[in-house]
């Protein structure tokens, strides 16, 4: 047989990532990416010489080669390396020996809760009843929703708290469990390097219901990574959230290839049609004879010595290969595979390092991973087999970058390879690499963002074939904006356009100011409310002068008397000049002057009384002030005409 790496699929069809809610996510359709399973170690299915089983966590010196007897398990066909890193609160990357609050996986993109142990809502021993009331995704069962002691409350309180700085936490589906979940480890089953403080033993629940039985709902057993479908939703299990969005099911999700073969067009693998011991029928492309059960060690051998449509790299499937197949939204057989399937058991190529006289199987009536026993009481197992190829890690993949747009900068990948500026250029990663793309655009130039095959969108692109991206770059200008007075431009400057856009600036004086004037360029624009820039082409300038309002204080004179009444600061001077304008806020300080023959009898009007000068604060327009001046009877000068002396001279006068 070829060596098991030198055939890989010509593409891979990974869709893009869509919002995770309906009702096939939450049931757990809809994810497609899968990291490797963990295992990195080979086992058998040999007994003690006493006939008892080997002890826990057993495994061979070295990995079979190829021919040999237990060749083909899971250990000799990595896929896409596990990635992790640890992120504090942002989203930010926490150094070497820094806490971390969440772990991003960047094979599948998604973001996870790290427990932790301090009697927080993230404590590693709270446990919760599964909620969700939303009938979209419930499966048809709310199930148990309490006060603050069900699934739904847990995940409310992370949004609430906008845990990490997101508030897009929810329940993860089953497969999204399952894909953390280590086949290396055990007692937890999960690289604690990463995911801390996980329940040893700990049920976790999943957001995907039962489809048979509507008041269950799944959840994963950490302690080895099996799946259950049969949690009762008012159980207390675990929960550990996720936030992120999840493939979609790419349509069609299987394509039949007319010869013997599927292509699931979510993985890129292609799968055996036929289960082992049936016989495709080319001419009515379908299977012939009755699938045939088959040990663990020759379920291996066969899948092994497979030759198929022209290929004889076939191998049995790892135990998330498999789960890969499932349809959770189904039941006998769960799975929309195309070819026959049995709703019973199929063996996968990973072992149970625990109990390593034991292997992985998923079961098709429900879709449940399990293991079993390799031999049970001197009788080897049997199960279903379905081989696959394709989707190995060996053959790296040249990622290239091309440039689009009239604007410059460079291009850097992590890890390094690609480091580019304005040519193309391009590098090759090894199989299941997570690449990550920055571009940084030069001054004056602006990047847009990511074109090219689908998974370059967001910059983070998985190698699993040969992939093209385009860093898109434009020109920019820039508009500088400069404000005199009270008053705001929004937005603020400088404000880079990018070539050929408009800009529009709002400009709002402060309350008691208003827009003198708007110069653009330095030309005068006049007062105005806003401006727009059409179809920028070069750098510009945009002046604003705010000024205070003004308002006019006026004065009135009443009465029979004369008089006039002078303003500081200067203004009034009235008669005369019987009103002025005065900047909004100005304390204006009136004074009445009467003339011979009169006096003032006092002010009325914008708050001033007596006679004494009044102060008056200009904060409206229409404050008028009247000044009463009364005309006063000149007795000193008319008396003596009337009356020779007064009469109490008079008598003193008299003998």
């Amino acid at each position: 047989m070829d060596s098991p790496c030198r055939l890989f699929l010509c593409a891979i069809l990974i869709c893009s990532l869509l919002a995770a809610d309906g009702l096939l996510l939450s049931r757990g359709r809809a994810f497609n990416k899968w990291p490797d399973t963990g295992q990195q170690l080979c086992y058998d299915n040999e007994l003690k010489e006493d006939g008892s089983y080997q002890e826990d966590y057993a495994s061979l010196p070295t990995c079979p080669a190829a021919g040999e007897p237990f060749y083909g398990q899971d250990a000799h066909y990595p896929m896409i390396p596990r990635d992790y890193t640890r992120l504090k609160n942002g989203d930010q990357p926490a150094a070497e020996g820094e806490a971390w609050i969440m772990v991003r996986d960047n094979v599948t993109g998604l973001v996870w809760e790290v427990k932790t142990d301090d009697g927080t809502v993230h404590d590693r021993d709270n446990t919760y009843s599964w909620c969700d009331p939303d009938s979209e995704t419930n499966g048809g069962d709310e199930g148990s929703c309490g006060d603050g002691t069900d699934t739904a409350d847990f995940i409310e309180a992370l949004n609430n708290d906008n845990f990490g700085g997101h508030n897009d936490w929810r329940l993860p589906t089953i497969k999204e469990l399952s894909s953390i979940t280590h086949a290396g480890y055990a007692e937890p089953a999960v690289d604690t390097a990463y995911f801390p403080q996980t329940a040893v033993y700990g049920r976790y629940w999943s957001a995907t219901t039962n489809t048979a039985t509507a008041s269950q709902a799944w959840y994963c057993f950490f302690a080895l990574g099996n799946t259950y479908h049969y949690g009762e939703k008012d159980q207390l299990f675990h929960v550990r959230a996720v936030r992120g969005s999840s493939d979609e099911v790419p349509v069609p999700h299987f394509t039949d290839n007319g010869d013997g073969t599927i292509t699931d067009n979510a993985t890129g693998l292609i799968w055996q049609k036929c289960s082992m011991g049936q016989v495709w029928n080319g001419e009515t492309n379908g299977c012939d004879g009755t699938a045939a059960s088959y040990s663990w060690e020759q379920a291996l051998a066969e899948s092994e010595q497979l030759s198929l449509a022209g290929s004889d790299d076939w191998r049995l499937p790892n135990r998330k290969e498999l789960q890969s197949l499932v349809d959770y939204t189904t039941t006998f057989p769960a799975t929309a595979f195309p070819g026959p399937t049995e709703p019973s058991g199929y063996w996968s190529s990973s072992s149970n390092v625990w109990h390593s006289f034991r292997a992985w199987y998923l079961n098709f009536a429900y879709g449940n991973v399990y293991s079993y026993y390799k031999v049970e009481n001197g009788s080897e197992t049997t199960y279903r087999v379905r081989a696959v190829r394709g989707f190995q890690s060996s053959q790296p993949f040249e990622l290239s970058v091309t440039w689009s747009g009239e604007g410059s900068g460079r291009v850097v990948s992590t890890p390094a390879g690609l480091d580019c500026s304005g040519e193309p250029c391009a590098a090759e990663f090894p199989f299941g690499t997570f690449v990550t793309l920055e571009a940084v655009a030069d001054a004056g130039s602006i990047f847009m963002g990511w074109s090219g095959n689908g998974d370059c969108g967001d910059g983070q692109v998985t190698i699993n074939e040969a992939k093209s991206c385009i860093a898109v770059f434009r020109p920019t200008h820039e508009i500088t904006v400069t404000v005199q007075g009270h008053g705001t431009v929004e937005p603020p400057g400088p404000v880079t356009v990018i070539d050929g856009e408009d800009q529009l600036f709002t400009i709002t004086p402060e309350e008691h100011f208003h827009v003198v004037g708007v110069k653009v360029d330095d030309e005068e624009k006049g007062p105005l409310q806003e401006y727009r820039f059409t179809g920028v082409a070069e750098d510009h300038t945009l002046g604003v002068e705010f000024g205070l309002d003004s308002h006019v204080l006026a004065v009135t004179l009443e009465g029979s008397g004369q008089g006039r009444v002078v303003a500081e600061p200067a203004g009034i001077d009235c008669p005369g000049s019987c009103s002025g304008s005065y900047a909004h806020g100005t304390p204006v300080t009136l004074t009445a002057v009467p003339e011979a023959g009169a006096e003032f009898t006092g002010w009325s009007g914008g708050g001033c009384l007596g006679t004494d000068p009044c102060t008056v604060i200009v904060s409206e327009a229409g404050i008028e002030v009247s000044a009463e001046f009364t005309y006063r009877f000149p007795w000193s000068i008319y008396y003596p005409l009337f009356f020779s002396r007064p009469p109490a001279e008079e008598e003193e006068a008299s003998p």
